[in-house]
């Protein structure tokens, strides 16, 4: 806790708090978490797009923090992988509109889904997630989906395939990874 002057603030209590673009100002290296949960959902970066504009000048640390950060993506296993596709240079956006559907992350033409158990464990989601699916495919995008036991016990797998995926979209020939030559019954850690 530190005293500020600043005017960017919102009333908690009768107390007025810096709101979080701010605060992250003072803790750049440290802000991610804050700055994913304060920035998570479908409006998520558009918030971030409007602070990010009435701060004017953004420190360098802190568009750092911001450029690793998973903004937008609304489950952990969905940060998990953002963060390690962030790790190795690719940067997904999440939850993009596309064909009136959202998806988890969008890195060119590829969309990537992450489903977990929670949200799709009704019949009316997964004919949803169906549907959804085919728009995508229907307007020119590949979609890779992972569950979260798949982010939580196989991260590797689920990179290395994204990579692959990618360099395939790009017209090149790489070596698949284990989940993509191998049935999952033989690999994964679920079965």
């Amino acid at each position: 806790m530190s005293h500020s002057r600043l005017r960017a603030t919102h009333k908690i209590n009768g107390l007025p708090v810096v709101q979080p673009l701010w605060a992250a100002r003072k803790i750049s290296r440290a802000c991610r978490p804050l700055l994913e949960d304060y920035y998570q959902g479908k409006h998520g970066p558009n918030r971030l797009e409007e602070d990010r504009r009435r701060m004017r000048r953004v420190p360098k640390p802190l568009k750092e923090a911001i450029r690793h950060a998973a903004i937008g993506a609304d489950s952990p296993p969905e940060r998990t992988l953002s963060r390690q596709l962030r790790a190795e240079g690719i940067y997904p956006k999440h939850n993009v509109l596309i064909a009136g559907y959202r998806f988890d992350l969008k890195i060119g033409r590829l969309l990537v889904e992450v489903d977990g158990w929670k949200y799709h464990k009704h019949s009316v989601t997964f004919q949803a997630d169906r549907t959804k699916q085919n728009a995508a495919v229907a307007h020119g995008y590949t979609v890779l989906r992972f569950t979260a036991d798949d982010i939580i016990h196989h991260l590797s797998q689920a990179v290395l395939l994204t990579k692959a995926t990618l360099e395939v979209l790009k017209g090149g020939n790489p070596q698949l990874p284990t989940s993509a030559t191998v049935p999952y019954w033989r690999w994964h850690l679920c079965v």
